[in-house]
């Protein structure tokens, strides 16, 4: 995973650890995927100079 952890992750872990019933076990930090993520579409604003097309519909699919 990310090689930076934030205060309040590691102190969920330790609670979760603390409170969570015999059955269940808690790991941290566990890869879900060894492909990178990826989105399926991703929608950007062109606010380059010149764009008419963008211009003219911004803000509306």
């Amino acid at each position: 995973m990310g090689s930076t952890r934030t205060a309040w992750h590691v102190l969920l872990t330790a609670l979760l650890r603390q409170r969570r019933p015999r059955h269940f076990r808690i790991q941290s930090e566990v890869p879900l995927s060894a492909e990178p993520p990826r989105a399926d579409h991703l929608l950007l604003r062109n606010d380059a100079p010149g764009d008419r097309d963008g211009d003219a519909r911004a803000g509306r699919l």
